[in-house]
């Protein structure tokens, strides 16, 4: 095609007695003409042609090269001086799309920068989106949801296990960044706020129910014969049934 371009236009001068000449920057010919125009947008000027940029690039009027649509990022890897001058260099063609969690924001100029901690990419890598409430930021990219047992605030890189819930993680060892590590507080304790922290036990002689959050929950377990006569004062004024058998209870105790 350029050949063709080329003899074309050369013929044509020649009968015009004048020599083929060259475009001047940011000009070039279209659709077999001779003369030389301003390249449109999406197009650059090459050796007096204006040619497409690739899909992944873009450009203004009178370009003489394309540059990377915003999400995407030159890819200079093993790059030489003299690709520059390359015809598939000033289209675009090198471009690729920002990595995960990174992205490349409008004037940027083709250059990916990375999300803030608990952000991640949108799908177009033009920006970042904060996670919400009860889900994480993932090495995949996403915000996912916690895990049964497990909450998180806005922004969060992991979930931790919520109030009733304990970690079964051991010294040492990763947890996981859903939660999926917690599991409910075992019989007889309590844990009243969130975090990956141990469940309380409850006092003696009391007993709970798995997965409780409050010292409440531990109900005493001693038989009548083993409390004092204050203790059980105490339990039977707060039956529903004290105001009807108030008088004979304190009559029997």
């Amino acid at each position: 095609v350029v050949a063709m371009i080329a003899s074309y236009c050369a013929a044509a001068f020649w009968l015009k007695g004048a020599d083929m000449e060259q475009c001047q920057r940011g000009f070039g010919r279209i659709d077999y003409s001779c003369n030389c125009t301003a390249c449109p947008g999406n197009t650059y000027a090459f050796k007096s042609q204006c040619l497409p940029c690739a899909p992944s690039a873009y450009s203004k009027e009178r370009s003489v090269e394309c540059s990377c649509r915003q999400g995407w990022k030159m890819n200079r890897k093993g790059e030489k001086k003299e690709d520059t001058e390359k015809d598939f260099y000033r289209a675009g063609a090198k471009c690729e799309k920002c990595p995960l969690n990174f992205y490349a924001p409008p004037g940027s100029i083709g250059r990916c920068k990375e999300c803030p901690a608990g952000f991640v990419s949108t799908g177009h890598r033009l920006s970042c989106q904060l996670c919400p409430e009860n889900t994480f930021a993932s090495a995949s990219g996403r915000c996912l949801p916690c895990a049964r047992g497990s909450e998180s605030s806005e922004g969060a890189l992991r979930c931790r296990c919520s109030a009733g819930w304990t970690s079964l993680i051991k010294r040492g060892e990763a947890a996981a960044g859903d939660g999926s590590q917690c599991a409910p507080c075992p019989r007889d304790t309590f844990k009243p706020v969130p975090g990956n922290l141990a469940c309380r036990p409850c006092p003696d002689s009391s007993e709970s129910p798995p997965g409780s959050i409050l010292s409440d929950a531990c109900i005493d377990n001693r038989p009548c014969a083993a409390r004092t006569e204050q203790e059980l004062r105490v339990l039977l004024e707060g039956s529903p049934h004290y105001a009807r058998f108030g008088a004979t209870v304190r009559r029997l105790l």
